[in-house]
């Protein structure tokens, strides 16, 4: 229903703007404390992994997620679009991300994080 599409839409463009931010303590307040998080051929479960990951595993700067594309469906949604950053030797990222999405059956918070992206596993 549209409320459901909407409370989604709300805490993906939140969790995307803490990304952006660099807080990724407010991840606490959008995932579920037992959140199953992958990326990068990667798999951690709950909030504090999560958090761990990507305290040490973001390396670019000024990073922008503009992910307008959007698809929701009974259990999941997505989001894709462009990252944009600056990489730590100087350069500029530019890059394609989709991120899938679970969310608990209100849609209040969100259970799972798959990343797919055509970044190298390194940056």
């Amino acid at each position: 229903d549209e409320a459901v599409r909407e409370r989604r839409n709300e805490l993906m463009d939140a969790y995307l703007a803490a990304v952006d931010a660099r807080e990724f303590e407010r991840y606490r307040d959008l995932f579920a404390e037992d959140v199953t998080f992958a990326a990068f051929g990667e798999t951690r479960q709950g909030i504090d992994a999560m958090i761990d990951w990507y305290e040490g595993g973001i390396r670019t700067d000024n990073t922008v997620h503009d992910y307008p594309k959007r698809l929701h469906g009974e259990e999941v949604s997505a989001a894709y679009g462009q990252i944009s950053g600056d990489l730590p030797d100087g350069g500029r990222l530019e890059a394609r991300g989709l991120d899938v999405f679970g969310f608990d059956a209100d849609a209040t918070e969100m259970t799972k994080l798959v990343v797919y992206t055509d970044l190298p596993p390194n940056l």
